[in-house]
């Protein structure tokens, strides 16, 4: 379906500017030729770093549950197990968890995710050695 544009300084031009204001037209668009193997494993790379970008909130919620618990509660002998051997499982389990967010952390301050302008700029920046092992798998 192709639509016309109506010539200037006509009744039909002075008609489309009333309903639609003043159109502009901007198409120009850059092509960036990739293989699909190689797109596929920087998006898949992406993808898991962004995935990775809120992976802290489980063990700070794991460690909040911990720290809460060890606070509002009174061990005791169970299980046939001493209230020691519980409050050495439970702090033990809370170091972990907090060896786990720190971690997590780290990963998101230190190895964010790219935006997608950087995933772009990567895929334009790509060496050729990268193209040339591609091709050989």
């Amino acid at each position: 379906m192709a639509d016309s544009i109506p010539p200037i300084g006509s009744p039909a031009q002075y008609r489309t500017e009333q309903l639609l204001g003043q159109v502009y037209t901007n198409v120009a668009q850059d092509i960036i030729q990739i293989g699909s193997a190689i797109a596929r494993n920087i998006l898949v790379e992406w993808y898991g770093k962004v995935q990775m970008q809120d992976s802290w909130t489980t063990p700070l919620g794991i460690l909040v549950t911990i720290v809460l618990t060890v606070l509002g509660t009174e061990f005791k002998d169970n299980l046939g197990l001493s209230k020691e051997f519980w409050k050495g499982i439970t702090a033990t389990m809370g170091a972990l968890v907090f060896i786990w967010l720190v971690v997590n952390l780290k990963r998101r301050v230190f190895q964010p995710a790219e935006t997608p302008d950087q995933i772009l700029e990567k895929f334009k920046n790509l060496p050729l050695d990268a193209l040339a092992a591609a091709k050989k798998r």
